[in-house]
C-alpha cells in the first residue's frame, strides 16, 4: 500500500489532485498517476556518460592545479614569516603579530597578499585568507595535505578542514582531522557547506576551551562588507552574533509581511468600494523577498544607533548626526535628457540614467561632480561642503584607492605624496593620490615602489619587481567656464611650499 501525504498544493486550487509527495507535480504534467514522460534515447545515455566522465576528468585537474597552487602560496608565506621575524630582529620597535609558529612582522605578508592578489585578480582579503590556510595546510594538517596532493579532495574541503581546526592545537588537532576525513571517506559526495559543517561540530567536540572562551574568540570574526552582482545590484554581508543576525532577520520579515499586508488591504477596500470599475489603488508589485530587502535598507540608512553612544562636547550623540555618503559621476546629458548615458557609482560600477537623475533631485549633501563625456573636462562641482580644489580633482579622478584592484571609496582613503615631501615632492594633483590606509601603510614601509605620470597613471613596482599600473577610470580636470569656452586649458592648481611651510606627513 502507498500512502501520498499532503505536503504541496497546487496553486490552481484544483482540489486534491493537487496534492503530492514532491510537490506541485500536476503543474509539470508529472501527476503521480501518470508515469514518466521521457526516457533517455541509449545514443543521448552513450553521450552522457562520456561528458559526465569528461567533467569528472576536468575536476579532477582542478584539484591538481590548485594543489601546485597551495603549494607555491605556503612557500611565499614561509618566505615571508622569515621576512618578517628578519625585520622584527633588525627593527625591534614594531609590536608581533603572531602565527602559528610564533611572533613575526606583519609586514611582508601584507605585500605577499597585495602581489598574490594583482596575479590572481581577486581581492587582498582573499588572496590573504588563501594564503594563510595553503600556509597552515601545509603546516599542520599533513593527512589533508597528502589527500589534496593526491587529488582526493579539492581545495573546497581542505579549506573546510584546515579553517574549523584551526582552533586546535597538538593531539587534539590531529584527532580531529582523522575525524573529519573519516567523515568525507564515509559520504564522499557530501556537499561543500554540509561538510564544513561537519567540521565545526567535530572541532566544537574537541575544543578544550570553555565555551564563553570559545564565544569571545568567535565574535571577533564579527564584520561587514559588499559585494558587486551587477550593474544594479549588490550584496551586503554582516558577520555577527547568531542571535543578533536571526533577530535581524526576524525583525525585517515581519515588519516586510505587516507592509505586505496593509498593501493587500488597501488594495482590496480601494476594489470594494469602486465595485466593478477601476479601485484606483495599485497593488504592490514586489514580491515578499523584494520588500525585505527595501526594508532593511529603510532601517540602517534611517535607523538611529541606540545601542551605541559617542558624545560631544555638549553630551549629544554624534552618531545620529552620520549619514551614508556615495560618489556617483553623472554625465551632464544624463541631467539635460540629451542622451540616457550612464554613469557610475564609486566601488561599484554604472548606474542607469533614471537612478542618476533621481539622485540629482534628492541628495543635499553629496557633492556633485559634472564632466564632458568627450574630453573629460570637468564643466562643474558644486557642494554643500565646501572642500579645497584639488581635493575634488582628486575625489572625480581617482574615485578609490589607487593600488591596482583596490576599490576602498575615496573618501575612505589618505592623500598621499606619490614623491614624499620630505623628497622634493610638491602638492599637485600630479604628485597626489588616494591610497587606503592599507596600501598607504605598505608604500611606506615596504619595498613597494609607485611613480605617478602627468596623467594619473600610477606605475608599481613589487618587492619581486613586477610591474603594475593602474589607470584612473574618469579623466577629469578642473577648467574654467570661460577657459572651455575657448578651449585654453587651465594650469594645474597646487599649494607651494611658501604658503604652507607645515610639511606634510608623506
Amino acid at each position: 500500500m502507498h500512502s501520498i501525504n499532503k505536503i504541496h498544493q497546487s496553486d490552481r486550487g484544483d482540489g486534491p489532485s493537487g496534492w503530492n509527495v514532491g510537490g506541485r507535480w500536476d503543474d509539470l504534467g508529472m501527476s503521480m498517476k501518470q508515469p514518466p514522460i521521457w526516457f533517455p534515447t541509449v545514443e543521448e545515455q552513450e553521450r552522457s556518460r562520456a561528458l559526465l566522465g569528461e567533467i569528472e576528468a576536468a575536476e579532477r585537474a582542478v584539484r591538481v592545479a590548485e594543489a601546485a597552487r597551495a603549494r607555491a602560496s605556503a612557500e611565499l608565506m614561509r618566505i615571508a614569516v622569515v621576512q618578517g621575524r628578519r625585520a622584527l630582529r633588525t627593527r625591534g620597535t614594531r609590536p608581533p603579530v603572531p602565527v602559528s609558529s610564533g611572533p613575526v612582522d606583519d609586514m611582508p605578508a601584507r605585500s605577499v597578499a597585495a602581489e598574490v592578489a594583482l596575479v590572481r585578480g581577486v581581492t587582498r582579503f582573499r588572496a590573504k585568507a588563501d594564503l594563510s590556510s595553503a600556509y597552515l595546510l601545509h603546516e599542520s594538517f599533513p593527512a589533508t595535505l597528502a589527500r589534496v596532493e593526491d587529488a582526493t579532495i579539492g581545495q573546497d574541503r581542505a579549506r573546510a578542514i584546515v579553517d574549523a581546526g584551526t582552533r586546535l592545537r597538538g593531539e587534539v588537532r590531529d584527532v580531529y582531522e582523522e575525524r573529519v576525513l573519516e567523515l568525507q571517506d564515509a559520504c564522499p559526495t557530501r556537499s561543500v557547506p554540509g561538510f564544513a559543517a561537519d567540521c565545526v561540530r567535530v572541532a566544537e567536540q574537541l575544543d578544550p576551551r570553555c565555551p564563553d572562551e570559545r564565544a569571545r574568540a568567535e565574535r571577533r570574526r564579527r564584520v561587514v562588507f559588499t559585494t558587486a552582482l551587477s550593474e544594479h545590484l549588490a550584496e551586503l554581508h554582516v558577520i555577527g552574533d547568531a542571535t543578533a543576525v536571526r533577530g535581524m532577520e526576524d525583525r525585517v520579515a515581519s515588519i516586510a509581511r505587516t507592509v505586505m499586508r496593509d498593501n493587500d488591504r488597501q488594495h482590496a477596500d480601494a476594489a470594494t468600494a469602486a465595485g466593478e470599475t477601476d479601485p484606483g489603488v495599485e497593488q504592490d508589485p514586489r514580491t515578499f523577498g523584494e520588500i525585505c530587502a527595501d526594508v532593511a535598507a529603510d532601517l540602517i540608512l534611517t535607523g538611529a544607533p541606540t545601542a551605541h553612544h559617542v558624545a560631544d562636547a555638549s553630551g549629544k550623540n554624534i552618531l545620529d548626526e552620520i549619514r551614508a555618503t556615495v560618489q556617483v559621476t553623472i554625465p551632464v546629458q544624463a541631467l539635460t535628457d540629451l542622451n540616457d548615458e550612464p554613469g557610475h557609482l564609486s566601488g561599484h560600477g554604472p548606474l542607469p540614467a533614471d537612478i542618476l537623475c533621481a539622485l540629482a533631485d534628492t541628495a543635499p549633501v553629496w557633492e556633485r561632480v559634472f564632466r564632458h563625456p568627450h574630453t573629460g573636462a570637468l564643466l562643474a562641482a558644486d557642494s554643500y561642503k565646501p572642500t579645497a580644489e584639488q581635493r575634488r580633482f582628486l575625489q572625480a579622478r581617482d574615485e578609490h584607492c589607487r593600488f591596482p584592484g583596490c576599490d576602498r571609496p575615496f573618501r575612505r582613503c589618505d592623500i598621499d605624496h606619490t614623491t614624499d615631501w620630505a623628497r622634493g615632492g610638491e602638492t599637485t594633483v600630479t604628485n597626489l593620490g588616494a591610497l587606503c590606509r592599507h596600501h598607504h601603510t605598505l608604500r611606506h614601509h615596504s619595498p613597494w615602489k609607485a611613480k605617478q605620470t602627468a596623467a594619473g597613471v600610477y606605475e608599481w613596482t613589487s618587492p619581486t619587481g613586477r610591474a603594475y599600473r593602474d589607470k584612473p577610470e574618469p579623466s577629469v580636470r578642473f577648467v574654467d567656464s570661460e577657459e572651455l569656452a575657448n578651449g585654453t586649458p587651465m594650469p594645474d592648481t597646487h599649494d607651494r611650499r611658501e604658503r604652507n611651510p607645515a610639511p606634510a606627513p608623506f
